[in-house]
C-alpha cells in the first residue's frame, strides 16, 4: 500500500487468475503482454511485432494449461516468464522456413580490451542447412487440408499431413487388395504364374518351364484370362 492506495502487482494478477479469485481481466491482459514483449522482444529481437503478440497468447495459453500448481514452485511472475519463453520456441518453431535455426543462432563473445568490457557480437554469417537435410515442404494445399478450427482458433494438425512415403505405403495395400481380388478370379496356373512374375520378380521362362508350358502358351492363358477379365469389368 502506497499512500493509502492499494499497489496490485503483476504476480497477485496471476496469482488470482490461476485460483479463481476476483481481478481485473483488463488490467491482467494488459500487464501480462506488456511483460510477454519485454521479455521476447530481447530473446526473439528478430522476430516481426505481430509473432510478439502471439508469443503473449501463447504464454498466456500455457499458464492457465498449468494452471495454480506452477504458483507451488514459482511467483507468478516467474511462472509466466518461463510461459513466455517456452512461447518464443513454439512460435519460432511453427513460422520458421524449411532449414531456418528454431533457436538463435551461437554468438561471437569478443572481449574489448579497453575499459575490460565484454561486448556480443552476433555473427554475420547466416545459418544455413544443406539442401538435402530440409526434406521437404509442404505446399498451401496440403496445409489448408490439413488445418482445423475457425478464425482465430485456426491451426495446423499435423496429424493430418499428407506424406509421400505413408501415401506410398497406402496406395502399396491397395493395389495389393486389388490383385488378390483379380487373382482370386483367374485359374489357379494363370493366378499362381502371374504372383511368380509380377510380385516374385521370376523370369518368365522359367516359371512357364515349371508348369510344363511354353512361355508363349502360358502368354496365350494369360491374355484369355485378361480378355474375359475386361469384359467382365
Amino acid at each position: 500500500m502506497k499512500n493509502g492506495v492499494t499497489t496490485i502487482r503483476l504476480d497477485d494478477l496471476i496469482e488470482a487468475a490461476l485460483t479463481n479469485k476476483p481481478y481485473n481481466q483488463q488490467r491482467f491482459g494488459r500487464e501480462v503482454e506488456r511483460y510477454s514483449r519485454r521479455i521476447s522482444k530481447a530473446r526473439a529481437p528478430d522476430l516481426p511485432d505481430d509473432l510478439h503478440a502471439d508469443i503473449a497468447q501463447e504464454a498466456l495459453a500455457l499458464l492457465f494449461k498449468a494452471g495454480a500448481a506452477v504458483l507451488a514452485t514459482d511467483t507468478g511472475k516467474a511462472a509466466l516468464r518461463k510461459a513466455v519463453l517456452k512461447a518464443v520456441r513454439i512460435v519460432r518453431a511453427s513460422f520458421a522456413p524449411p532449414g531456418q535455426r528454431t533457436r538463435p543462432a551461437p554468438v561471437d563473445r569478443t572481449r574489448v580490451m579497453a575499459g575490460e568490457q565484454t561486448r556480443v557480437a552476433a555473427s554475420a554469417k547466416p545459418a544455413s542447412i544443406a539442401a538435402e537435410h530440409v526434406g521437404r515442404v509442404v505446399d498451401a494445399g496440403a496445409i489448408e487440408r490439413a488445418t482445423v478450427g475457425e478464425g482465430l482458433n485456426r491451426a495446423i494438425d499435423f496429424d493430418r499431413l499428407e506424406h509421400p512415403d505413408a501415401t506410398a505405403a497406402v496406395k502399396q495395400v491397395e493395389d495389393r487388395m486389388e490383385i488378390d481380388f483379380i487373382l482370386g478370379q483367374a485359374p489357379s496356373l494363370v493366378a499362381r504364374s502371374l504372383r511368380f512374375i509380377h510380385i516374385d520378380d521370376e523370369p518368365v521362362e522359367l516359371v512357364a518351364s515349371a508348369a510344363h508350358l511354353s512361355r508363349f502358351a502360358l502368354n496365350r492363358q494369360v491374355k484369355a484370362f485378361l480378355s474375359a477379365w475386361r469384359l467382365a469389368a
